[in-house]
């Protein structure tokens, strides 16, 4: 856990770690029906806002809290409706 904290407080603010726009219109096809997306892994939430730009309810899980917050600041800087949870996936989600 603490190579992830260090590696997104290393990065913060850059684009080092963002996959694109590309990705983000390949998995568009088939969110057609969905309202709520749950992106796992979310880090820094590039992609996570991509979609809530898109008008989806977006939930972000990351193991880092420095993630998480990063992904936070750039949700209430565009004025996007999202939802961001530090979460360790391996004991299973946050949900009921």
């Amino acid at each position: 856990m603490d190579a992830w904290e260090n590696l997104h407080r290393q990065i913060a603010g850059s684009d080092e770690m963002d996959w694109g726009a590309a990705l983000t219109a390949a998995v568009m096809p088939y969110l057609a029906l969905a309202k709520t997306v749950l992106d796992l892994g979310c880090g820094g939430g590039k992609d996570a806002l991509r979609l809530a730009r898109e008008g989806f309810h977006v939930v972000g899980l990351d193991l880092s809290s420095a993630a998480i917050g990063q992904a936070e600041a750039r949700a209430k800087e565009e004025g996007l409706s999202a939802e961001f949870l530090a979460a360790d996936m391996s004991e299973g989600l946050p949900f009921p």
